[in-house]
């Protein structure tokens, strides 16, 4: 309450969210645990969150994961996982692309 009041009283309250971010990254830091940005085709269900979870704690070797999750039906199959500045892209989007990417440098 106090830190609170202090931001009030130095006219800094607008950088509290900012300030809450750094927080909980630090947080998870100390804890080994990471924040997996994840965007989907379509809402995932408990199995595929766990299977998310896994495969970036295999990734990553953390201890823990966030799932943040986000729906783009542009994909149109697959997910996009964000860790940090890392982006692991198992979309059908993505695959098309690098597909069309191969053919056009090939010819």
């Amino acid at each position: 309450m106090n830190f609170l009041l202090l931001l009030v009283d130095r006219r800094r309250i607008m950088f509290l969210e900012a300030i809450a971010q750094k927080y909980l990254e630090r947080l998870r830091q100390l804890n080994n645990q990471v924040l997996a940005e994840v965007t989907a085709a379509s809402e995932l269900n408990d199995g595929q969150r766990q299977a998310v979870s896994d495969k970036v704690k295999q990734l990553t070797g953390a201890a823990g994961v966030e799932l943040e999750t986000s729906i783009d039906p542009d994909l149109i199959g697959g997910v996009v996982i964000r860790v940090g500045s890392q982006v692991y892209d198992a979309s059908l989007r993505g695959q098309l692309r690098r597909i069309g990417l191969a053919l056009s440098s090939a010819a």
